[in-house]
């Protein structure tokens, strides 16, 4: 008996969860309808939540805008402590100034000529650090250029770039260093030099630049191959120049025409049969060493002869004729 009677009990069981089960499956209208209405109070409550809800939403809210108001009241308060503690304090006064890219010029020349002020303050100083560059181009013909810039908290960096030396002025029994930008300096030395070309007789700047100008077109090769420069002008061309070369020779050029005609000077130097003087004021011309003397005594004859001509004859002679003898005969000389 026992043993139908768990077998009725299991088969009630078996047939309950089949029909919860069909239920599930097949959802009745009335399941249907329980639903709908579930996720309509739930969609209520999320538009329109109890203070319950969003009560811990507000607090975190209040507390974001508190911190906020009391982050701006700090910082209104703080910024001028800190900018006051900041002028108190030794890090508000110049305590170093640093140079550097200085060639020739010494440092503390650089720095005593910038009006910079040791324990001053230091902010004002590197807003107005214009005067300081000017004032140390004015008082240094080398500088090329200066740049201050902060290199810590308190201290200042002068960057110095200096005008190369190209030449060096002979004049009377000093030499005066030229720099790439025609200036001459007013500090002399007894001794030239070494690996500057000299410039001599030289009366004007405005000559010395022009010469420099040219003299930095050539080629390094010329450049290292010329000696000496010396200013000839003569009444027909006032910049004619003559040169010195370290290989003996010497030549004589204008000082516009520099460049363009000593281009041809390597190639006629090695044509040559002996050292001498080689004109390229109009065309290229070259003299021996050892004839120039024959060279001056027919120069000196055709001036007499046509100052001879001139005091008897009654018709004037062109004053292009006049000049041309004399400017002869300057161009030919003994350069020793």
């Amino acid at each position: 008996m026992t043993k139908k009677s768990d077998m009725n009990s299991k088969e009630n069981k078996l047939s309950n969860q089949n029909d919860e089960t069909k239920q599930t499956a097949n959802p009745t209208k009335v399941d249907l309808e329980k639903q709908e209405a579930e996720k309509k109070s739930t969609a209520k409550k999320n538009e329109h939540p109890s203070f319950t809800d969003t009560l811990p939403q507000f607090k975190k809210y209040q507390r974001k805008k508190l911190w906020r108001r009391l982050s701006l009241i700090v910082g209104v308060l703080l910024i001028p402590l800190l900018i006051s503690m900041y002028y108190i304090s030794p890090f508000s006064r110049l305590a170093s100034v640093v140079v550097s890219g200085n060639q020739t010029i010494e440092s503390s020349k650089i720095i005593k000529d910038s009006h910079l002020q040791y324990d001053q303050d230091f902010l004002t100083q590197y807003f107005k650090r214009a005067n300081a560059i000017n004032a140390i181009k004015k008082e240094n013909v080398r500088v090329k250029s200066v740049s201050i810039v902060p290199k810590s908290i308190n201290e200042l960096a002068i960057k110095i770039t200096e005008y190369d030396q190209i030449a060096q002025l002979s004049k009377g029994k000093l030499y005066y260093p030229i720099l790439e930008n025609g200036k001459t300096l007013t500090s002399g030395t007894k001794k030239p030099t070494n690996g500057f070309v000299i410039l001599e007789d030289f009366k004007k700047d405005q000559a010395i630049v022009q010469t420099i100008k040219a003299y930095e077109s050539l080629p390094a090769d010329i450049q290292s191959a010329i000696s000496q420069i010396n200013a000839t002008p003569t009444k027909a061309n006032d910049s004619l120049l003559r040169l010195m070369m370290k290989d003996g020779n010497t030549v004589i050029v204008n000082s516009e025409n520099l460049a363009k005609q000593m281009a041809y000077y390597p190639k006629v130097a090695k044509d040559l049969p002996d050292k001498g003087i080689i004109d390229m004021e109009v065309g290229i011309f070259y003299t021996p060493y050892g004839s120039e003397s024959t060279t001056d005594e027919e120069n000196a004859t055709s001036e007499t002869n046509t100052s001879e001509q001139l005091s008897s004859s009654s018709e004037k002679i062109p004053s292009s004729s006049e000049e041309k003898t004399p400017s002869s005969s300057e161009t030919v000389t003994n350069p020793q």
